[in-house]
């Protein structure tokens, strides 16, 4: 059984680009990676995939409470997926939801956290979001901030941008205490 190597980062931070590169580098291709097929590579935390595979329920009939109950079954079968450590985006901040962990520190290998200035990350959330650069300050201001379930997605629970970069770089390794 293999173990999340966490690639976090707040949305629109560079996470594509550093799993892109991280790819490149690690497969040794001779063409670049094409970001649609970077799950093949990485798996993603909140694909919506991983969650219908252990729901006994359609996850459109499901609370938000209840899926996120469903997060620990999911690293489980991800970390079931591949025998080494398994590069495993997240745009979740580090913490709880519902009093369930987002990321499971057992069947976790390590972490790299991606951090982007602020300044130049709401200029590319505007255009992503489509909306204005006041509107995204505002956004990544917001406590508790987030998506809702998607086609592909499950919820993602980002919070504030300085939360969310405190809930992965404030932690300490067990190693350093």
């Amino acid at each position: 059984m293999g173990k999340h190597l966490w690639l976090a980062s707040y949305p629109k931070s560079g996470n594509t680009w550093v799993r892109s590169f991280l790819y490149n580098l690690l497969q040794d291709t001779q063409e670049p990676a094409d970001i649609n097929k970077l799950n093949t590579f990485c798996f993603g935390a909140s694909s919506r995939r991983w969650f219908d595979e252990v729901s006994d329920r359609p996850l459109d009939e499901l609370t938000p409470e209840e899926i996120s109950h469903l997060r620990p079954e999911v690293s489980k079968k991800m970390a079931a997926a591949k025998p080494n450590a398994i590069p495993v985006k997240t745009h979740n901040y580090l913490g709880n939801w519902f009093g369930v962990p987002m990321h499971d520190m057992a069947l976790t290998a390590g972490a790299v956290y991606i951090v982007r200035n602020p300044l130049d990350l709401v200029l590319s959330l505007a255009p992503h979001r489509a909306m204005t650069v006041d509107r995204a300050i505002d956004f990544i201001a917001t406590p508790g901030i987030g998506t809702k379930l998607g086609p592909t997605h499950v919820p993602e629970v980002y919070d504030t941008w300085s939360n969310h970069v405190l809930s992965w770089t404030a932690k300490k390794s067990p190693a350093s205490q």
